[in-house]
């Protein structure tokens, strides 16, 4: 009876790490799909600044073209300064970084999830700590938007990291020894 109590446990709480891997799976995806969305931007607005930044030093002081292209060395200047105060305001940068962060922790956990799976070296107290662990980086982290986070799902190759896939997994685990999600203890 005690053997047969300790092979629900254990499958059962196999089956909670197998649905947190899935988790931190996805959303280390979306964090490193953000964080790629917001490079890119950086990479834009710097670009552009350097290139009317080199404008406006190539035409305004060039003797050929200071007089005939004026509005053009002034549409320059307002170029440099617009992107500049873009990159000040938006901080791409600084949220690529971010969410690049983010996603390498999300991923360490996936990975640890995954060797605990394997080597079945859990317990109440490793699922407890995994728990905290994902809560504190769920509550650090800056948020995803919507059309990222879809986007980065849609790329997720299914059946390998489908969330939806681990839920049912998680769900038919339970149901082979007679147990539904709500039998799992509230301190978890």
């Amino acid at each position: 009876m005690a053997k047969e109590k300790s092979e629900k446990s254990s499958t059962k709480l196999a089956a909670l790490l197998w649905l947190w891997k899935c988790r931190a799976a996805l959303a280390s995806n979306a964090h490193f799909h953000a964080a790629d969305f917001y490079r890119k931007r950086h990479n834009f607005l710097t670009i552009t600044n350097v290139f009317s930044a080199i404008m406006v030093l190539f035409l305004g002081n060039n003797e050929i073209f200071r007089h005939d292209l004026q509005s053009y060395v002034s549409l320059a200047g307002a170029a440099t300064v617009v992107t500049t105060t873009l990159q000040y305001i938006l901080a791409y940068r600084e949220a690529s970084k971010d969410h690049k962060r983010i996603a390498n922790e999300y991923s360490n956990i996936k990975r640890k999830a995954e060797r605990l799976i394997v080597t079945g070296d859990f317990d109440e107290g490793t699922i407890h700590r995994m728990s905290n662990a994902l809560n504190w980086l769920g509550k650090g982290s800056p948020a995803v938007k919507r059309a990222l986070w879809n986007d980065a799902e849609q790329k997720i190759p299914q059946g390998i990291n489908d969330v939806s896939v681990a839920e049912k997994r998680l769900i038919e685990e339970l149901a082979e020894f007679g147990m539904t999600f709500d039998d799992f203890p509230s301190k978890m």
